[in-house]
């Protein structure tokens, strides 16, 4: 595929190339482009303009009501006739025994006399092992399939994913040693395992916070002590035999929670959590939510977390993670995405159904963020939207919507290979049409005829490019497949950190980064993060308790180097990086030039969003290729 796009780095809309290929998994940021528009002519510009190849496409729950019939119509006429939509009703939500819920509904939190709309249910998280959970006030426990009254909470609880102890038993060991530093004891371990062929383990006492090295697992004391003996002349005098009780396994996994006052409870069905008051929100992991969460077990044997509320609320979490009403506070644009946005919603209810929920918060649906960013203007906008959605021939529209336009818009059927929509066509884009007097002009150009898929999924073609556009990477180098699937250098690194920061006009880090192996993902990502964003930035944000939730909630955590965990948690919080589809880093995996790449991209553009807020689509012009080509994963 051949393109050419002009961009010019000045006002409006930050660009999506109008370089991608067409394809059914197309997933980016999305903005609704408005300008100085009233609110009809918006949604008119919505319904013409809102299918570019960059768009997401999002997924059936109550439609919004018809407004009430005129109070008096003339003699003998007869009021209009308004079809509302068919769409499947939601039940009563019940718990895992059949029964309703016996928790409080999603607390009331929109003016009086504003309806919250139909309940949705969104998937926050499907990989927790651990989360923290509060409120501003007092706040309901109830667990799944359970007749027990609603347990008031105060104060932070924290649940994890444990293994249910079905027996215990008694077995000796030899302690070797214990220190203050976990280092050294993990040093030792590896030296009695190599010079004994027996296990190692590190036991922190909490008492004294000292790390106690035990080797060996033995069933009698007797056994315990000859292996005593073997260790005291070695030159371990100070070792001696302890006893210890121990699971014996085999139990199921479990939901354990733990609070205040030695609150504990465990349960397999799960736990919903509510407000008390209508003026207090839950706190997840320090984010705010509305509504009610519900915590279950999923067959990855983690836990997938549900927040459940209205869908009006959901929206005024949506509509702020979707359009900046900073960048665009015209009210007519505001308006017009919270309506582009519960219609997607409305639309794709129940897609996730077999996982318990509606909607996912990422990009896979619609970007949710809960209360915690909240703006007034995008409050205003989905208020006064209230119970507005758009529709085509009865039916709720494909509500598919864009970050940027590259000038022009695209058929809905050449981005998503689906039957052409009367309402999806391409149409001239004029917010990124016109051309500023002032504005610089860059081109990009490349021959990749294939859809490139970055490790976490995501689509990289646009990032690539805007690499290239941008000055990351030097316009000269060559981008072929071959040179995006090598790994990086340390060359190549530093390089390419240098032109982003450039661009950023961000101030050097007083802290030189630490000097690691970038050719790993984990090296890659310590490395680059540090040099980015600066070390001091990272410790300052992210705490020793953070890192370890993150890190926990990867498959393969334990295998990130104690070096680049602060690092990494400071990624995923910030959603700068994502791990691989299975949840896993791959700490050691080489990091491709590809990755590194569209990962600089975009943390050019969460520092300075407006870097590319203009571009014009100038054409392409696509290559036939005998055999079709499948995307590089």
């Amino acid at each position: 595929m051949s393109l050419r796009v002009n961009f010019s780095k000045v006002q409006a809309p930050k660009t999506c190339s109008g370089m991608l290929p067409s394809g059914n998994a197309l997933r980016s940021r999305c903005l609704l482009i408005a300008g100085r528009f009233a609110l009809p002519s918006v949604i008119l510009f919505f319904l013409l303009a809102s299918s570019f190849g960059c768009g997401k496409h999002k997924a059936p729950a109550k439609p919004p009501q018809p407004p009430s019939p005129p109070a008096a119509t003339a003699k003998g006429a007869q009021p209009p006739k308004r079809q509302t939509p068919q769409v499947p009703s939601r039940p009563p939500i019940k718990d895992d025994s059949g029964r309703p819920s016996t928790l409080p509904q999603a607390a009331e939190t929109l003016p009086p006399g504003t309806s919250a709309g139909p309940l949705v249910r969104i998937g926050l998280n499907t990989a927790a092992a651990e989360i923290r959970l509060s409120s501003s006030g007092d706040y309901y426990l109830s667990e799944k399939g359970s007749e027990a009254t609603p347990q008031i909470l105060r104060g932070e609880i924290r649940l994890r994913v444990e293994q249910e102890v079905e027996g215990t038993a008694v077995v000796f060991r030899v302690q070797a040693g214990s220190f203050a530093r976990q280092e050294a004891a993990e040093d030792l371990g590896k030296k009695l395992e190599s010079q004994f062929s027996a296990p190692a383990r590190i036991r922190k006492n909490p008492a004294v916070g000292t790390h106690q090295v035990r080797i060996g697992e033995f069933p009698t004391r007797e056994e315990a002590q000859t292996f005593l003996g073997l260790l005291t002349e070695a030159g371990y005098s100070d070792a001696f035999v302890v006893r210890e009780t121990v699971s014996e396994g085999g139990g199921k996994a479990v939901l354990a929670l733990r609070g205040n006052q030695n609150l504990f409870r465990a349960s397999r069905a799960g736990f919903l959590f509510a407000p008390a008051s209508s003026e207090n929100l839950l706190v997840l992991n320090g984010k705010l939510y509305r509504g009610v969460l519900d915590v279950v077990l999923n067959q990855g044997g983690r836990m997938t977390v549900i927040n459940q509320l209205g869908m009006e609320e959901y929206l005024l979490g949506v509509v702020p993670a979707e359009i900046s009403p900073t960048q665009y506070p015209e009210f007519a644009a505001l308006a017009a995405q919270a309506i582009a946005a519960r219609t997607y919603a409305l639309k794709n209810m129940g897609r996730f159904r077999s996982e318990g929920y509606d909607l996912s918060a990422d990009t896979r649906t619609q970007v949710y963020n809960g209360a915690s960013e909240e703006k007034a203007a995008t409050n205003e906008a989905v208020l006064r939207t209230s119970g507005l959605a758009i529709y085509y021939q009865d039916k709720l529209i494909d509500a598919m919507y864009m970050s940027t336009c590259g000038g022009r818009t695209e058929d809905f059927s050449n981005v998503f290979d689906a039957s052409p929509q009367p309402y999806l066509q391409s149409v001239f884009c004029a917010v990124e049409g016109g051309q500023e007097n002032d504005g610089t002009v860059l081109e990009g150009k490349h021959e990749i005829n294939q859809v490139i898929l970055s490790s976490d999924g995501m689509i990289a073609n646009r990032n690539l490019e805007f690499a290239r556009v941008l000055g990351i990477v030097e316009s000269a180098s060559e981008i072929s497949l071959e040179f995006l699937e090598g790994a990086i250098g340390k060359v190549e690194a530093d390089r390419w950190i240098r032109n982003a920061k450039r661009i950023t006009q961000s101030v050097p880090a007083a802290d030189e980064p630490a000097r690691v192996e970038v050719g790993t993902r984990a090296g890659f990502l310590q490395y680059a993060a540090t040099s980015f964003f600066g070390a001091d930035e990272i410790k300052r944000r992210i705490s020793s308790s953070d890192a370890a939730y993150y890190m926990s909630n990867l498959h393969d955590g334990d295998a990130v180097p104690e070096s680049a965990r602060f690092a990494l948690a400071y990624l995923m919080q910030r959603g700068l990086w994502h791990p691989y589809s299975d949840n896993a880093a791959r700490p050691e995996a080489p990091m491709r030039r590809l990755d590194a790449l569209s990962l600089l991209v975009r943390w050019v553009e969460s520092a300075r969003p407006e870097v590319l807020r203009k571009g014009t689509f100038v054409g392409a012009v696509s290559g036939k290729p005998e055999e079709p080509l499948d995307p590089i994963l």
